[in-house]
């Protein structure tokens, strides 16, 4: 088994209950993303309420029109917007950006970056974002294995993101899997 000697740094996105807002917080990740539309918004500044230690982020859907995604990210009393790269970042400090794997980033700042399902690590190019050291990097990827962790875990300004909609049946949430990977990163 797999055991890093640094804890990466963790964004666990796409929070939708209190159970799993609360998992997640107790594993001291740095980032919860919630989804938030007009309809959830009251539900999910309640389970904000319950939770303590990580920046709290706002993930508006992505088809959601800009001023609108904003209006939420006000409403919603988070401390960051998660944006689409679709979106350019305008007016916000409170950003995190969403960038495609390989794309530039010259900027400082939070960003996800989306691997593609393609890209292996075998030929992952690390410094396409590790000369930047005023930017954090939070990697989607879509089948995070060891060889992954391993990898990441070799730049102080990677870390992951997880997904938080794993369950085992409809409504039920399992933590097995992600207990696993808190274990692999020493948590």
């Amino acid at each position: 088994m797999l055991y890093l000697c640094t804890m990466m740094k963790i964004y666990a996105s796409g929070i939708k209950d209190l159970t799993v807002a609360r998992y997640f917080a107790a594993m001291q990740v740095d980032f919860a993303g919630f989804e938030v539309t007009f309809e959830t918004l009251p539900a999910i500044k309640a389970i904000k309420e319950w939770i303590e230690g990580p920046s709290s982020v706002a993930e508006p859907l992505a088809d959601l029109p800009e001023v609108d995604a904003e209006l939420l990210f006000q409403q919603s009393g988070m401390d960051f917007l998660l944006k689409p790269f679709e979106v350019p970042s305008t007016g916000l400090t409170k950003t995190i950006h969403t960038n495609a794997y390989g794309q530039p980033v010259t900027e400082p700042g939070n960003y996800v970056i989306l691997v593609d399902s393609t890209c292996s690590p075998v030929n992952f190019d690390a410094t396409l974002y590790s000369s930047n050291k005023q930017g954090q990097f939070y990697f989607d990827i879509s089948h995070l294995t060891d060889e992954w962790l391993s990898l990441l875990s070799g730049y102080e300004n990677f870390g992951i993101l997880i997904r938080a909609g794993h369950e085992d049946r409809p409504g039920i949430k399992s933590f097995d899997t992600l207990d696993v990977l808190f274990e692999k990163l020493g948590y």
